[in-house]
């Protein structure tokens, strides 16, 4: 089994997160954008952090670079985000689908990603 590297974390922000609402995306109007960036904010805290990279569920195949922080209302609309800037934590939301997460082995390259029933990998 492959072991985390020392310069990575990953923690799970379930209901049990007592510090944000949990909403961290602007959905159907039922949260307010400085709601939303105080529970980022609370996030980027509890992982000390600077920036956070949330981006947008689709059941699709694109993957998003994050550089820096995504802006509220605006995030990007794919199934993966990596990063390989210090500092910035990488965050996808699930319901149904399972999560991965994904790093190389020194920790310089971190990645994160949705996987639902009808997506396969394999190497050939």
């Amino acid at each position: 089994m492959f072991k985390l590297p020392s310069n990575v974390q990953y923690r799970v922000f379930d209901k049990n997160f007592k510090g944000s609402t949990g909403k961290y995306l602007i959905k159907d109007d039922k949260a307010k954008a400085e709601e939303v960036q105080k529970n980022r904010n609370a996030i980027c805290a509890a992982q000390g952090a600077k920036e956070i990279a949330i981006v947008r569920q689709v059941h699709g195949a694109e993957i998003y670079y994050a550089e820096k922080s995504t802006e509220i209302g605006f995030e990007p609309e794919v199934d993966a985000v990596y990063t390989d800037k210090k500092g910035i934590v990488l965050s996808i939301q699930t319901a149904d689908c399972v999560p991965v997460l994904i790093a190389d082995r020194v920790g310089n390259v971190i990645g994160a990603a949705i996987v639902d029933g009808r997506v396969h990998f394999k190497i050939f």
